[in-house]
């Protein structure tokens, strides 16, 4: 048998129910089970059937506002329901209800870098001089992958460019415990967008050595793109650049594990340290490999 519960304003509680507060609402502000509100409402006289049939709710505009964007929780907080009746209305128009890493991923898709970076603000600090482990690690590329944290405009740029070129890409793609910008899966191209010289020194050229010979080591080509906003942004020359290669290895597979160097308007990048293009780097990077050439290697 329910144990009856005492509230401590029922009158209120009866006049907000009847006004049409949702009884999710009322039994999280008092915090007790959702039937123990409806228990209560029965005994007061006032419960009412709210069912899917009975609730003046516009399918509609139901249906608009959650493919805009809206999660179900949202639109049924704003029209004081609960779940289950917005949910069967979008199952009734045929809108299959997104899922936990959809959901996931749209909202950061619309949050701006910003937001982006205060939402990730805590996780850093909590992990702030620990060494993860090898699973840690491997957890937290999936979940960049999946919430695009660190995605750039540059990057959703040059997979639009691609797109209509007719190939298909992947933004911050998780290979071991790295992200990828840029990814084509076949043949295997791995994009690096780089915009600062920064990239060329201390940890960021230690961490770029490791992830690249990993990356040639397992079968995928390599492409470094420098970019600079007013000089050479990435265009459509430099997608024209990546389109031409993955034709060239799709029809020669023996020469994936390829590194080039370009910049964002598609030219060769300059020879030297700084643009991880000199003589000294791409002998680094050749390894056992044995390219027909220098230009499978490097380009300038």
């Amino acid at each position: 048998m329910s144990r009856k519960i005492e509230f401590p304003d029922p009158d209120d509680l009866i006049r907000r129910y009847i006004s049409g507060e949702s009884i999710n609402k009322l039994a999280r502000e008092q915090g007790v089970s959702q039937g123990a509100i409806a228990r209560f409402m029965r005994r007061a006289g006032v419960f009412q059937d709210r069912s899917v049939n009975r609730l003046p709710l516009d399918t509609e505009t139901i249906v608009s506002r959650y493919l805009s964007g809206e999660s179900e929780k949202a639109i049924a907080d704003s029209l004081g329901v609960t779940r289950p009746p917005i949910r069967r209305r979008l199952l009734a128009a045929g809108i299959q209800p997104r899922g936990r890493s959809e959901a996931e991923l749209l909202k950061w898709s619309q949050m701006s870098p910003m937001d982006r970076t205060l939402q990730v603000a805590a996780a850093h600090e909590a992990t702030r001089g620990r060494t993860l482990s090898h699973d840690e690690k491997l957890r937290q590329a999936k979940g960049k992958e999946r919430t695009q944290a660190h995605a750039v405009v540059a990057e959703f740029h040059l997979i639009s460019l691609l797109a209509e070129r007719g190939i298909s890409a992947t933004c911050q793609r998780a290979i071991g415990i790295y992200n990828i910008d840029v990814t084509i899966d076949h043949p295997p191209i791995a994009v690096e967008i780089f915009g600062g010289h920064w990239h060329a020194a201390g940890d960021h050229k230690r961490r770029f050595f490791k992830r690249t010979e990993q990356l040639l080591n397992s079968g995928w080509s390599v492409v470094i793109i420098w970019v600079d906003g007013r000089r050479y942004p990435v265009s459509a020359g430099c997608a024209n650049y990546i389109v031409a290669l993955a034709q060239e290895l799709g029809r020669n597979i023996p020469t994936w594990s390829q590194y080039r160097v370009i910049l964002g308007d598609g030219q060769d990048a300059p020879t030297s340290d700084s643009y991880f293009n000199s003589r000294a780097i791409v002998e680094r990077f050749r390894g056992g490999r044995q390219p027909a050439g220098d230009h499978h290697l490097v380009s300038g």
